[in-house]
Protein backbone atom coordinates (compact mmCIF):
# COMPACT_ATOMS: atom_id res chain seq x y z
CA UNK A 1 0.00 0.00 0.00
CA UNK A 2 1.40 3.28 -1.12
CA UNK A 3 0.77 6.32 0.71
CA UNK A 4 0.65 9.46 -1.34
CA UNK A 5 1.56 13.07 0.22
CA UNK A 6 -1.64 15.23 0.16
CA UNK A 7 -1.76 17.62 -2.23
CA UNK A 8 -1.58 21.67 -0.99
CA UNK A 9 -4.04 23.65 -3.13
CA UNK A 10 -3.20 26.32 -5.16
CA UNK A 11 -4.69 29.52 -3.42
CA UNK A 12 -3.10 31.69 -6.22
CA UNK A 13 -0.15 34.70 -6.36
CA UNK A 14 1.08 36.68 -3.10
CA UNK A 15 -0.46 39.35 -2.79
CA UNK A 16 2.44 42.11 -3.46
CA UNK A 17 2.47 46.09 -2.78
CA UNK A 18 4.20 47.92 -5.11
CA UNK A 19 5.77 51.26 -4.18
CA UNK A 20 7.00 53.38 -7.00
CA UNK A 21 9.53 56.16 -6.71
CA UNK A 22 11.00 57.95 -9.56
CA UNK A 23 10.44 55.25 -12.05
CA UNK A 24 11.75 52.76 -9.83
CA UNK A 25 9.27 50.51 -8.67
CA UNK A 26 9.97 48.09 -5.85
CA UNK A 27 7.85 45.25 -4.87
CA UNK A 28 7.18 44.32 -1.35
CA UNK A 29 5.01 41.20 -0.31
CA UNK A 30 2.11 42.34 1.65
CA UNK A 31 2.26 39.67 4.45
CA UNK A 32 6.30 41.94 4.82
CA UNK A 33 3.96 44.91 5.34
CA UNK A 34 1.87 43.43 8.07
CA UNK A 35 4.91 42.20 9.58
CA UNK A 36 6.15 45.56 9.80
CA UNK A 37 3.18 47.10 10.81
CA UNK A 38 3.08 44.71 13.80
CA UNK A 39 6.66 45.24 14.45
CA UNK A 40 6.32 49.12 14.17
CA UNK A 41 3.22 49.09 16.88
CA UNK A 42 4.91 46.41 19.75
CA UNK A 43 7.31 49.08 20.09
CA UNK A 44 7.40 50.92 23.53
CA UNK A 45 7.13 53.65 24.28
CA UNK A 46 5.93 55.74 21.31
CA UNK A 47 8.98 57.93 20.83
CA UNK A 48 11.03 54.25 20.13
CA UNK A 49 8.37 53.59 17.29
CA UNK A 50 8.52 57.36 15.76
CA UNK A 51 12.65 56.94 16.12
CA UNK A 52 12.61 53.55 14.11
CA UNK A 53 10.10 55.00 11.59
CA UNK A 54 12.13 58.00 11.17
CA UNK A 55 15.30 56.01 10.67
CA UNK A 56 13.30 53.68 8.04
CA UNK A 57 12.38 57.02 6.11
CA UNK A 58 15.95 58.34 6.24
CA UNK A 59 17.06 55.27 4.72
CA UNK A 60 14.98 55.09 2.18
CA UNK A 61 14.79 58.34 1.26
CA UNK A 62 18.97 57.94 0.84
CA UNK A 63 18.19 55.46 -1.88
CA UNK A 64 19.23 52.56 0.62
CA UNK A 65 16.17 50.88 -0.18
CA UNK A 66 16.01 47.61 1.59
CA UNK A 67 12.81 45.62 1.32
CA UNK A 68 11.96 45.49 5.17
CA UNK A 69 12.48 49.67 4.31
CA UNK A 70 10.05 49.98 2.09
CA UNK A 71 7.63 47.35 4.02
CA UNK A 72 8.01 50.12 7.04
CA UNK A 73 6.91 53.51 4.60
CA UNK A 74 3.89 51.35 3.37
CA UNK A 75 2.84 50.29 6.61
CA UNK A 76 2.91 54.07 7.76
CA UNK A 77 1.09 54.83 4.94
CA UNK A 78 3.21 55.44 2.06
CA UNK A 79 2.13 55.65 -1.98
CA UNK A 80 1.62 52.33 -3.11
CA UNK A 81 -0.40 50.72 -6.58
CA UNK A 82 -1.43 47.28 -6.31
Amino acid sequence: MTTERPRLRHLGPPAIRRLTIGGQTITVSSARVARMADRIWRLQPPARRLSYAQRARERFNASARRSNDVAIVLALGGESKK
